[in-house]
């Protein structure tokens, strides 16, 4: 029997003649004793026009990988308040990651978590084609950030400042 549960959203986009993938994850991770929960960010490239039965984007090499940072938001109560759980500091990154000790009340539903993510992408332009995937993945514009509004994002030059919990 599986009691864990690890929901992920998918943004691709293009930019400068390469296809790129913004993936996120949260969830329960492990269950019993040990769980943990939490969440992930990766950065993915592959050539333009690159075709796969399963869809398959490799790992950000280096040179281009982003400013991010991460902050896992938990409602463990179940009343709407989501507390920050971890933070990944903003730095250089493909793939930040964290995971706290605890169990979710129904290990199969990771809803009560939330993902606060910044990205600094390499210039306005690149912000721009990133922010149209979350617009076409169903994530809603705000000209007012507000953390405690779900699956929303706003520009900022480079940055993209976004909140995840529902888009699939």
């Amino acid at each position: 029997l599986i009691d864990f549960s690890i929901d992920t959203a998918r943004m691709p986009f293009e930019y400068g003649g390469k296809e790129y993938m913004i993936q996120i994850w949260k969830g329960q991770y492990i269950s019993g004793d040990l769980g943990t929960v939490g969440g992930e960010v990766g950065l993915y490239t592959r050539p333009k026009g690159t075709v796969s039965a399963i869809g398959h984007y490799s790992c950000a090499p280096y040179e281009e990988w982003l400013n991010m940072e991460m902050t896992i938001l938990w409602d463990e109560q179940g009343n709407g308040n989501y507390l920050p759980q971890l933070t990944r500091v903003y730095e250089l990154h493909w793939w930040p990651t964290g995971f706290v000790f605890g169990n979710l009340a129904n290990k199969r539903d990771a809803d009560p978590l939330r993902v606060l993510c910044r990205i600094t992408f390499k210039d306005d332009e690149m912000a721009q084609a990133f922010a149209q995937s979350l617009s076409n993945e169903g994530f809603s514009s705000v000209s007012n950030f507000d953390p405690t509004v779900k699956d929303t994002y706003k520009i900022h030059g480079k940055d993209v400042i976004f909140i995840w919990q529902d888009v699939r």
